[in-house]
């Protein structure tokens, strides 16, 4: 919801010409006239790993114990810390993977400057491994 509404807040004060691509050194190799359509897919597919991502979560919790005959205390009291640990992981991800389409959302709508947004998408992903 953010990027939606931070979009249509800052929309009308955008050039006429935007950027859409940099190379290798930062530097624009395409230009876009000013259209809310190019925002439109980071929106699709900022939602879909969203929603990909909680249905992962959700097929985590609802997963099948693999219970061991030989112990199975100790193989049920694994199996869940397995599960609560793999479910945090995952909303960690979502959680991060929503912070980087902010800030590629940012740096479209010339908020974020395109060496400060790449620094933060950087530190994220290494942060999340």
């Amino acid at each position: 919801m953010f990027n939606i509404v931070i979009t249509i807040l800052r929309f009308p004060y955008l050039p006429d010409k935007l950027p859409l691509h940099y190379d290798i050194n930062g530097q624009v190799n395409r230009w876009g006239d000013k259209s809310f359509s190019h925002f439109i897919p980071i929106f699709l597919v900022q939602v879909g790993l969203f929603a990909l991502l909680y249905l992962i979560y959700r097929l985590i919790l609802k997963g099948k114990l693999s219970i061991s005959p030989i112990n199975p205390e100790k193989s049920q009291e694994t199996n869940e810390l397995i599960k609560i640990i793999s479910a945090k992981l995952i909303i960690i991800l979502a959680i991060v993977q929503q912070f980087i389409f902010v800030l590629t959302n940012l740096n479209m709508l010339l908020i974020l400057n395109l060496n400060l947004m790449t620094s933060l998408i950087v530190a994220l992903t290494l942060l999340t491994f």
